[in-house]
């Protein structure tokens, strides 16, 4: 469960989210990190989508300059792959500061479940994010 946030024109990319890695791993409620993350991301029929990952991109035209910003970095010479780590380490960072301003519970839910925390009762999904960048295949610096 992973976004994708932009492809620069010079073969690389970066992707902030749940990986293949950490999203395999079981979660303490049963099902996978990953599954754990669709679920709340997209809802189900007892639960409203919890946009932690989508409403984290939202700020678009700000990601788009960092990313811009990057790939400049990569034309004057600089290390366009370490640049685009670290826009994509603030994407990361931005997700998990997302879960902490979803959308408040439903009164019955926080009585069901004992406690008001969304997404953050063993803090397993948000420890999960990541932020990955790397070069595509087949393509040269």
């Amino acid at each position: 469960m992973t976004r994708r946030a932009h492809r620069l024109a010079r073969g690389v990319a970066v992707s902030v989210g749940v990986h293949e890695q950490e999203g395999s791993q079981p979660h303490p409620s049963g099902p996978t990190v990953a599954e754990v993350g669709a679920l709340a991301e997209f809802g189900t029929e007892s639960q409203p989508p919890r946009p932690w990952l989508r409403g984290a991109l939202e700020r678009e035209a700000e990601i788009r300059t960092d990313l811009r910003r990057a790939s400049e970095a990569g034309l004057r010479g600089h290390d366009e792959l370490a640049a685009l780590r670290q826009v994509g380490e603030r994407l990361a960072d931005d997700v998990r500061d997302r879960m902490a301003g979803l959308e408040p519970l439903d009164p019955d839910t926080v009585e069901a479940k004992g406690d008001a925390t969304i997404l953050e009762q063993t803090r397993t999904l948000r420890d999960s994010i990541r932020a990955r960048a790397r070069r595509l295949v087949g393509t040269v610096r």
